[in-house]
């Protein structure tokens, strides 16, 4: 199977390309490298793809209706995964005219990059901040209103729109994977989990904004899990989460935090901010009924995995300055 990530370098995309190698795939990954987080950090995801005879790399903008030309004619794909995007709801409240740009711009070019292409196949990244503040938990996929409530949230939902309307106008058949905040190796330095672990370890104080959210975190081993099997059953168009099924205290997820770093945290309390929700929690019943999807990875051993990793990394950066 042939398959091109956008996105690919990044967080997630880089263990999403990593997975499809050992199921035997070419992939083909798509990233302009932008300076949202360093381009080494980026290098060091795919470090060990890079030479693998399946791996090919396009550095470019999926906003670059020629470029984007030039890398379809190139794959033949049988399936596009798309995770390409501006990320994080606090920037987007910022600049929301670049959020719309880049993340309904390049999804809108990349779509019709595919139907000019032939390529019938899509994935879709989209993001459990299309719910915004729902009154009805779990969240279910066919809930009845959504209210994004920050700009990022709202290019998440058009951009789910804009796959529907390819599906009825052009025969794209898409899933919709609506991720919950997910975590682990590889994690952006501005994301809370990463941000948290290292103020704990460093003695930093960490701030917490808003009182008594709760959040389904998902590790990002789980994430992979339920994009490669969306993979093999892309039929019409159609939204599933991708979620751990289970939510906790941010107090709770410190408390955790405590005992994987055996360090206790310097809290500053904040209120709340703007566009960020206060509860998340994921019904997955649609998507192990529908994909066979089952989260494996409790919320302690992925903050373990992810603390090993941090440190590991931090050890690496040390012996490099020496």
């Amino acid at each position: 199977m042939n398959v091109l990530i956008t996105g690919g370098a990044g967080f997630i995309g880089s263990h999403v390309a990593d997975h499809l190698l050992t199921m035997g795939c070419r992939v083909h990954v798509l990233d302009n490298f932008h300076t949202n987080y360093s381009r080494e950090q980026k290098l060091r995801n795919i470090h060990q793809s890079l030479g693998h005879p399946a791996y090919f790399l396009h550095e470019g903008d999926i906003r670059d209706a020629p470029y984007l030309t030039h890398v379809f004619r190139q794959g033949q794909f049988d399936v596009v995964i798309h995770l390409a995007a501006l990320p994080g709801v606090q920037a987007s409240l910022q600049r929301p005219d670049v959020y719309a740009d880049v993340n309904l711009n390049g999804t809108r070019t990349l779509l019709n990059a595919m139907h000019q292409s032939g390529v019938r196949k899509l994935i879709f990244g989209s993001s459990s901040s299309v719910y915004g503040d729902h009154p009805a938990m779990p969240l279910q996929e066919d809930c009845q209103h959504l209210f994004p409530i920050s700009p990022y949230a709202l290019t998440k939902y058009k951009g789910e729109q804009l796959c529907r309307h390819y599906h009825q106008q052009y025969g794209i058949e898409s899933t919709c994977l609506r991720f919950f905040t997910v975590y682990g190796p590889r994690q952006r330095p501005d994301m809370a989990i990463y941000q948290f672990l290292e103020a704990i370890r460093q003695q930093h104080q960490l701030t917490l904004y808003g009182k008594g959210t709760s959040r389904d975190y998902t590790f990002v081993a789980d994430i992979v899990q339920g994009i490669s099997k969306a993979m093999f059953r892309i039929d019409g168009f159609s939204i599933y989460n991708i979620g751990s099924g289970s939510y906790i205290s941010l107090r709770q997820l410190i408390t955790l935090m405590e005992d994987v770093t055996n360090q206790k945290a310097r809290i500053i309390q904040r209120p709340d901010r703007p566009g960020d929700v206060a509860h998340t929690w994921a019904d997955l019943t649609r998507s192990k009924q529908k994909l066979a999807y089952q989260p494996t990875t409790s919320l302690s051993e992925g903050l373990q995995q992810m603390a090993d990793w941090l440190a590991s990394r931090n050890a690496q950066a040390a012996l490099s300055r020496c």
